[in-house]
């Protein structure tokens, strides 16, 4: 048949070689686990501060939050962001939540003022504030702005909870 009707053979297009391309390798593997552990030591990290800020209000008897806020069961979600290419965490959510929890009152929690406080949500924003600082100084000019990393791409998200729909996007 080869004759009258020509065919080349591409393995390169084969089912079974394009999912050859997709399995991971065990290094990938490995990484892949170490950063969810991260995500999970970010998450308990995030109950942590909810439990010390639920208790510290518990025991302000001037607090007119002292009876509502402390008694909101609050189960943080953790998620981080890392580079592929350096295998380094770039951001954390809680570390996100810390750095913005500084500029409200001691006597309200981040997480029931703001509805966009979310794990995925941090963790983008402490990408985009350390971008903005590294650009401090260089505007538009700055090759991170050239480059279009304010948009947080080229980065791997690990988080503990599924996103949300409007994370997703």
């Amino acid at each position: 048949w080869n004759k009258i009707w020509p065919t080349i053979y591409f393995h390169k297009k084969t089912q079974e070689h394009q999912q050859e391309e997709r399995d991971l390798t065990e290094d990938e593997m490995e990484e892949m686990k170490e950063f969810m552990k991260k995500a999970f030591q970010d998450a308990n990290d995030a109950n942590q501060d909810w439990n010390a800020f639920a208790e510290k209000v518990h025991n302000d008897t001037s607090s007119s939050f002292s009876n509502t806020t402390s008694k909101i069961p609050l189960e943080l979600q953790g998620a981080i962001i890392s580079c592929p290419e350096t295998n380094q965490i770039i951001s954390r959510a809680n570390t996100e939540r810390r750095t913005q929890q500084s500029q409200f009152s001691d006597r309200i929690f981040l997480d029931q003022q703001n509805p966009l406080c979310t794990p995925t949500l941090l963790a983008i924003q402490g990408v985009s504030r350390l971008e903005r600082e590294a650009a401090m100084g260089h505007g538009m000019d700055s090759d991170d702005f050239k480059n279009g990393q304010y948009l947080c791409t080229g980065y791997d998200l690990y988080v503990t909870k599924e996103p949300e729909v409007f994370e997703a996007m």
